[in-house]
C-alpha cells in the first residue's frame, strides 16, 4: 500500500513538472496535447475513461515519444480498474518486453510481480514460477550491482568475497560477471580460482570463459595450464579454445607444442586450431615448423591448413619458396594447387615471378594451368603479357586455350576485343581461335562486331564460319546485317548462308528484315 501511494505521490508531481512546461508553449505537438488529456484522466482517477484515453492515443501515434508512458499507465489504469488479472499481467509482460530501456521498467516490474501474486492467490498455480523466476531476477540485479561495487575496491579482502559469492552461487550470469573479474585482479587467489574453473567447472560456457581470461592475464603458469587442457582436456571444444588462446598469448615459446599438436593430434578439429593458432603467432619462428607439417602430416587437410597459415604469417619473402617448392615439386596435385592459390594472395612482387616460372618450367598441365588462372590476383599489366605469350606461343593448346579464357578477367575492356582477335588471327589451334570467338562475341558493341565481319571474310574452316555468323546475330546490331546478307548470299557452305539467314532473324530489326525481303526476292 505504501508503495502505491509513494507512486500516486510522484504522479502529482510529475503532473505538475509536465503542466508546466505545457503552459510554456503555444505550439504544442499534437500527441503531446492527446497524452496530457488521458494522463489528466490517469490523475482524477477517472479509470474507464482513462483506459478509453489511453489506448486510443496508442492506436493513433504509434510512433509518439509518449507511446512507452501511454503503454504504462495503460496497464496501469487497468490494474486500479479492476480489469481480469490475467489481462494486466500480459500488458505488462508486452510492456517489459517492448521498452526495455523506459524509465518505466522498474515499476512494470513490479506490478507484473505483484499482480502474478494475485493470480497464485486466486487460483492460478501456473503463475506462480513466473513469479518466482522475476524475484530472482530482482534479487540478481541487486547481487550484480554489489558485485560492481567490490571489483572497484581492489583488496584482497574483496578477491575472496567474490570468490565465496562464486562458490555459493547457481546462477550463471553471476558468475560469469565474477569469471570477468577475476582476471583484473592482481592477487594469486583470484588466479587460482580462474584456473581452478578453467580445468574443473562442470558448466562449459564457464570454462571457455575462464580459458580466454586466463589468456589475458598472460602469466608463465597461464601457457603450462592451457598447454595441459589442450593436449589432454576430453572435450575437444575446451581443447581448441585453449589452442586459440594460446596463439592470443603471442608468446613465441608456445609454438613447439603447436606444432607438436598439429603433427599428432588424432583429432582433425585440434590439429588444424593449432595450425590457426601457429598463424596467428606472426613470427619467423612459425615457418619451419609448418613447413614441417606441409610436408609431413598424414592429413591432406591439415597440410592444406598450414600452407594457409604461412600467408597469415605475412614474410611473404620466407614463404614464398616453400610455396613455390610444393608447388613444383609435390607429388600430391591438390597441395599444389593450394600452393598455387596462397602464392596468388601474397602482396609480393616475387609472387608473379613465381607463377611465370610455373608456367614455364613444370612439367605438371594441371600446375600450369593453375599458375595461369592464379594471374587473375597479380598486376593487370605484367599478368596479361604472361597470358598473351602463353596463347600466341605455347606449343599446348590447353594451356593457350587457358591463357585466352584468364585474359577476360585481366584485361581493360577497351583491350579485350583487338588482343582475342590478334590470337585468332595467329593461333595454329581451333580450340584457342573459338576460345577468342566466344570472348570476343561475348561483348557484343559495335568493335566486336567489326572484328566478327573482318574474321568471316578471312576464315576458311567453315564451320568457325559459321559459329562466327551465329555470334554476330547475336549480338543484335544493325551494323552485322551487311555481313551477314553477304555471307547468306555468297557463302561457300550452305550451312553457314543457312546461319547468315537465321542469323538476321535473330537480330530482328528493320534494317535486318529488308535484308531478309532482299533475299526472298531473288531468284
Amino acid at each position: 500500500m505504501k508503495k502505491q501511494n509513494r507512486l500516486f505521490t510522484f504522479l502529482i508531481l510529475i503532473t505538475v513538472c509536465l503542466s508546466l512546461s505545457w503552459a510554456n508553449t503555444k505550439s504544442q505537438e499534437q500527441d503531446a496535447i492527446a497524452y496530457r488529456q488521458a494522463y489528466n484522466l490517469v490523475l482524477s482517477e477517472s479509470w474507464d475513461q482513462a483506459l478509453k484515453s489511453l489506448e486510443n492515443f496508442i492506436k493513433k501515434y504509434p510512433r509518439s515519444e509518449w507511446r512507452d508512458d501511454a503503454s504504462f499507465w495503460r496497464c496501469y489504469t487497468q490494474e486500479k480498474g479492476n480489469r481480469p488479472l490475467k489481462e494486466v499481467f500480459s500488458c505488462c509482460q508486452d510492456f517489459i518486453r517492448t521498452y526495455p530501456e523506459s524509465r518505466w521498467m522498474d515499476d512494470a516490474r513490479s506490478a507484473l510481480i505483484r499482480v502474478g501474486e494475485r493470480l497464485v492467490k486466486s487460483g492460478f498455480p501456473e503463475y506462480e514460477a513466473l513469479v518466482e523466476s522475476l524475484i530472482e531476477d530482482e534479487e540478481i540485479e541487486i547481487r550484480l550491482e554489489a558485485l560492481y561495487a567490490l571489483s572497484d575496491l581492489e583488496s584482497e579482502d574483496s578477491v575472496k568475497a567474490v570468490i565465496d559469492i562464486y562458490d555459493r552461487s547457481e546462477d550463471v550470469r553471476i558468475k560469469e560477471h565474477i569469471i570477468d573479474m577475476l582476471e583484473d585482479f592482481e592477487y594469486p587467489a583470484a588466479f587460482q580460482k580462474l584456473k581452478d574453473i578453467a580445468l574443473n567447472e562442470k558448466n562449459l560456457d564457464l570454462r571457455l570463459e575462464a580459458i580466454d581470461n586466463l589468456s589475458d592475464m598472460e602469466l608463465p603458469e597461464s601457457v603450462k595450464i592451457l598447454e595441459q587442457i589442450a593436449e589432454k582436456d576430453p572435450n575437444v571444444e575446451i581443447r581448441i579454445e585453449a589452442i586459440y588462446s594460446l596463439g592470443d598469448l603471442e608468446d613465441v615459446d608456445v609454438i613447439p607444442f603447436l606444432g607438436r599438436l598439429a603433427e599428432k593430434s588424432d583429432d582433425l578439429n585440434v590439429a588444424a586450431a593449432a595450425v590457426h593458432a601457429l598463424g596467428d603467432l606472426e613470427s619467423e619462428k612459425v615457418i619451419p615448423v609448418l613447413e614441417k607439417i606441409i610436408r609431413s602430416s598424414s592429413s591432406l587437410e591439415i597440410r592444406q591448413e598450414a600452407l594457409d597459415a604461412l600467408e597469415d604469417v605475412d614474410m611473404p619473402e620466407k614463404a614464398l619458396p616453400i610455396l613455390k617448392s610444393i608447388a613444383l615439386n609435390s607429388k600430391d596435385a591438390e597441395l599444389q594447387r593450394e600452393a598455387i592459390h596462397v602464392i596468388s594472395d601474397i602482396e609480393h612482387p616475387e609472387a608473379l615471378s613465381i607463377l611465370k616460372d610455373l608456367i614455364k618450367n613444370s612439367k605438371d598441365i594441371q600446375v600450369r594451368k593453375s599458375a595461369l588462372f592464379a594471374l587473375e590476383d597479380q598486376d593487370p599489366k605484367e599478368a596479361s603479357k604472361i597470358l598473351m605469350d602463353t596463347a600466341l606461343s605455347s606449343s599446348e593448346k590447353e594451356l593457350a586455350e587457358a591463357a585466352v579464357y584468364v585474359l577476360e578477367d585481366v584485361l581493360e575492356e577497351s583491350q579485350y576485343v583487338r588482343t582475342l582477335q590478334k590470337i585468332y588471327n595467329k593461333s595454329p589451334f581451333i580450340e584457342v581461335r573459338e576460345a577468342c570467338l566466344e570472348g570476343i562475341a561475348d561483348m557484343e558493341n559495335k568493335e566486336a562486331v567489326n572484328a566478327l565481319a573482318d574474321m568471316v571474310k578471312k576464315e576458311s574452316n567453315d564451320e568457325l564460319r559459321r559459329r562466327i555468323v551465329e555470334a554476330l546475330g547475336d549480338t543484335e546490331n544493325d551494323a552485322a546485317v551487311p555481313v551477314l546478307l553477304e555471307a547468306a548470299k555468297n557463302d561457300k557452305s550452305l550451312k553457314v548462308r543457312a546461319a547468315a539467314v537465321e542469323a538476321l532473324g535473330n537480330i530482328g530489326t528493320p534494317k535486318a528484315r529488308e535484308a531478309l525481303m532482299e533475299l526472298l526476292k531473288e531468284k
